[in-house]
């Protein structure tokens, strides 16, 4: 086998192990989490032709801080809305009971849908924004 094959082979490996560390994580998740209140504090565009907005966030378990990265795919020409919506915004936040550094953040309907969980009357507008924004382009 040449070195060649043998690179291609190491990197679809490594794929795999991600991908498959990221669907265990996400099924986690899915199985056993609580929702609380966090706040994006920093929000980022990605680099290039792509149209994913990058956030990061923070919440706040049993008194504990904890981080989060989420990413939502949009427009690229509607991403600059979120520059005003998003630094310090409350946001829905889902954790793993068990481990709250596994979590992710609720910002459209499909999310809540995902979860299976209801969306906040204080929460309609800003999921409303998130879905004209990103959801049916």
């Amino acid at each position: 086998m040449t070195s060649k094959k043998i690179s291609v082979l190491a990197f679809i490996s490594i794929l795999l192990v991600f991908a498959t560390i990221g669907f265990l994580r996400r099924d986690k998740l899915t199985n056993d989490f609580r929702v609380t209140t966090g706040n994006i504090y920093e929000f980022g565009n990605s680099r290039g032709s792509g149209n994913t907005i990058f956030f990061k966030y923070r919440f706040s378990v049993n008194g504990q801080m904890f981080h989060g990265n989420s990413s939502l795919s949009c427009n690229r020409a509607k991403r600059v809305n979120f520059q005003s919506w998003t630094n310090g915004k409350k946001v829905q936040v889902v954790y793993e009971e068990s481990n709250p550094n596994n979590s992710d953040l609720l910002l459209s309907r499909e999310d809540y849908r995902q979860y299976a969980v209801e969306i906040p009357i204080e929460y309609n507008a800003q999921v409303k924004l998130i879905d004209s924004l990103c959801i049916g382009e």
